[in-house]
C-alpha cells in the first residue's frame, strides 16, 4: 500500500491546483490594462523602428532619426 504524498487536510485544502487546475491569482482588470500597456508599448517600438522621417537625402528610421544618426 502506498502513502498518499499530501496529507489529507492540504488535499482538501489545494485540491483544484493540485489537480491541474488553472487558478487566477489577480483580478481580471488588471489583466486587462496589463495588456493595453503591453500593446501600447509594443505599438510606440513598432512606431519607432519601422517609422521614417523624410530628409533631403532620403527616408531616415525614426529611431535613429531621434538618436541623431543618419543611417
Amino acid at each position: 500500500m502506498t502513502t498518499p504524498l499530501y496529507r489529507k487536510e492540504v488535499m482538501q485544502s489545494r485540491g483544484r491546483s493540485l489537480s491541474g487546475d488553472v487558478i487566477l491569482h489577480r483580478h481580471v482588470p488588471s489583466l486587462i490594462i496589463t495588456a493595453l500597456l503591453l500593446g501600447g508599448a509594443s505599438l510606440a517600438a513598432g512606431v519607432l523602428w519601422f517609422g521614417s522621417v523624410q530628409m533631403p537625402d532620403g527616408p531616415v528610421r525614426l529611431l535613429y532619426w531621434l538618436m541623431g544618426r543618419t543611417g
